[in-house]
């Protein structure tokens, strides 16, 4: 299992890749940490707003990344008014 830090220092790699700007941590847990996130430029296609999530390891990454994938194949697309 990796550290909090190891994990928010792959968001923060994450986040410039994708044009993000990580704004404040939202949750953490032994899982991994969530932080809010905004654009670095505007783009009429994503929403400005988003949750970034760094898992601790490999395993939960996988585990979480099969639940998105479940849920594209349902085509989940919101969940309680949250985009997925």
């Amino acid at each position: 299992m990796g550290s909090k830090e190891e994990s928010l220092r792959r968001l923060r790699e994450y986040a410039v890749r994708q044009g993000l700007i990580p704004k404040f941590e939202l949750g953490s847990g032994m899982n991994g940490v969530v932080f809010s996130a905004m654009r670095s430029t505007p783009d009429l296609f994503s929403p400005q707003q988003s949750a970034v999530k760094a898992c601790h390891s490999q395993i939960e990454y996988a585990r979480e990344r099969d639940v998105y994938v479940r849920l594209d194949e349902l085509e989940i697309k919101s969940l309680r008014g949250c985009m997925v």
